[in-house]
């Protein structure tokens, strides 16, 4: 997660670690009113943080905000598209794979898929099966709704 704290000083990081765990806490609890602040002014320190507007789009898209989920998502993948296709970790593939995903933007969302799958085997320490998996099924579900 390396572009995540790109440019970062050691406590930027700890602030930023602690303000993710903080919101994943409160959404496990559905405490989503909680989580929204957490983001919101995390994201008032980190605006360009492609990892946190995408935890956003996900908290909003939980409570059914789904125009700022989208908002989010957008951000996020526009940020990653900066970045040159050969600089991007497989941890951005899978982010960006997932925004597009989010967006309904199927097509997109299954080539970042199967760039992040290329990229997961030649790493495979760095990537759990879960997200293997999760990206497998996405996968999936664009192929059966396209046929």
């Amino acid at each position: 997660m390396e572009f995540i704290v790109k440019n970062m000083t050691d406590q930027q990081i700890k602030d930023l670690a602690m303000s993710i765990r903080k919101t994943r806490k409160e959404m496990t609890r559905n405490e989503y009113g909680e989580a929204i602040k957490i983001i919101k002014q995390t994201l008032k320190q980190f605006p360009e943080n492609p990892f946190l507007l995408f935890l956003g789009g996900h908290l909003y898209g939980h409570i059914n905000d789904l125009t700022t989920a989208a908002k989010m998502y957008e951000n996020c993948k526009s940020i990653i598209l900066r970045i040159k296709p050969e600089e991007r970790t497989a941890n951005m593939l899978e982010i960006l794979a997932e925004s597009y995903f989010s967006l309904g933007k199927y097509d997109k969302a299954s080539n970042c898929c199967d760039s992040f799958l290329r990229r997961a085997e030649n790493e495979p320490d760095m990537y759990k099966p879960k997200c293997i998996l999760r990206l497998k099924n996405r996968i999936e579900f664009i192929q059966n709704i396209n046929v």
